[in-house]
């Protein structure tokens, strides 16, 4: 009889097992971030990864991807400094110079280059070995300095339009080439081998091959107003370049100077950066005090930014989703700089979370919305720093 009840109780546990087993569903593998960004990109909200406050000044930025710096020109201290990418932590200052108002990063002479304003000079400055700032004369008032180590390191003298082309070294210009007007943005196209530069006054676009200077081509913009930047390789089938005006966004192939207008502003643009490889642009409207972004595949703006300072400055940070903001905020005395990102739909976040280290101030952000819609979809995701309202 023992036997008997034994065997039974096995096979009721048996049979017990078995229905929970079956109960539970099979484990489905979790989707990658690359799968996740490409179901719809165009769906997401903007978080802010960090926030690092200065005194109120003109403040530009380089990357150095290797080490994971970001550098800084500090205009009114006369510094420049660098604080990590990743957190926003001020790690040091570089040097002591005399108005710095732009500056690139050479990851293989691992030279600082920094335009020195109302000056004929430019600094070369070392970073991680020692040796004082390299003052080197140039053109009058250098606006603008960059390039690749593809295709070199060039300075824009503003006040003469002139283009200059630096030895391997960076310690002296090579040549020349003159521009002819006016240029807020010079786009260095690295596939192409070219410079891109929209001509302010004239409202041209210039091409010009790199190193050789050769003047690939003039093309009017037709009806842009006052061009301010250029982004190569537009994603559009029939777009090469797209062309930021102050009154919209243009399309065109240069060789067949067909430049037309894809989307008209209401408010005046300032700078524009690519989301990643998406088919997204931020745009910034500093006067308007929000930066909106734009799709390039339905030529709309599918979500606006409201900032609580003016957007300055923008730059893309490569191999990301996210780009660097500069916000002045003139009534406060007060200038930020932030690495913002765009987080798709689902995505899987691989940064750390808003930091909130490095002298961080209240969040720049105000409220993020969809328009055209009902309501936005930011609600419900705290995509931004607490004090953020949707």
């Amino acid at each position: 009889m023992k036997t008997y009840f034994a065997v039974l109780l096995v096979s009721l546990l048996s049979f017990t097992t078995s229905l929970e087993a079956a109960s539970v569903p099979p484990v489905t593998p979790a989707l990658s971030v690359k799968e996740q960004m490409e179901s719809d990109p165009e769906k997401g909200h903007f978080q802010t990864v960090f926030e690092h406050a200065f005194p109120f000044q003109k403040i530009r930025t380089a990357l150095d991807l290797s080490d994971n710096w970001l550098f800084l020109t500090l205009y009114r201290d006369r510094e420049v400094a660098h604080i990590d990418l990743t957190t926003g932590k001020q790690v040091g200052v570089d040097a002591h110079l005399r108005d710095p108002v732009f500056v690139s990063f050479d990851p293989e002479t691992k030279n600082l280059l920094i335009a020195q304003g109302n000056s004929r000079d430019y600094y070369v400055v070392p970073v991680g070995r020692s040796g004082p700032p390299l003052s080197v004369r140039t053109g009058l008032n250098p606006s603008w300095v960059g390039g690749d180590p593809s295709l070199g390191y060039y300075v824009l003298a503003g006040a003469v339009h002139l283009f200059y082309r630096l030895d391997k070294r960076e310690e002296r210009p090579l040549d020349w080439t003159a521009l002819g007007d006016r240029v807020r943005h010079v786009t260095l196209d690295t596939e192409n081998k070219r410079a891109l530069f929209p001509l302010y006054r004239k409202e041209q676009l210039i091409a010009v091959s790199l190193p050789s200077f050769h003047r690939q081509t003039d093309v009017d913009l037709g009806n842009c107003d006052h061009p301010r930047q250029i982004l190569s390789g537009g994603r559009a089938p029939e777009a090469e370049v797209l062309v930021l005006c102050r009154d919209g966004i243009y399309s065109g192939k240069q060789a067949l100077e067909d430049f037309h207008r894809l989307s008209r502003f209401r408010k005046s643009s300032g700078m524009m950066v690519r989301i990643g490889k998406t088919n997204l642009l931020a745009i910034s409207f500093p006067k308007s005090r929000m930066i909106r972004l734009w799709s390039e595949k339905t030529h709309h703006f599918i979500q606006t930014v409201h900032l609580d300072g003016r957007p300055v400055f923008l730059q893309e940070v490569p191999g990301t989703l996210d780009f660097l903001l500069v916000l002045d905020s003139p009534l406060v005395r007060e200038s930020r700089v932030s690495r913002m990102r765009w987080v798709p739909e689902g995505s899987v976040n691989l940064l750390p979370p808003p930091s909130g280290t490095g002298g961080l101030s209240g969040s720049s952000v105000k409220a993020a919305e969809s328009p055209r819609t009902s309501g936005t979809e930011n609600k419900g995701k705290n995509p931004l720093p607490s004090n953020v309202r949707n």
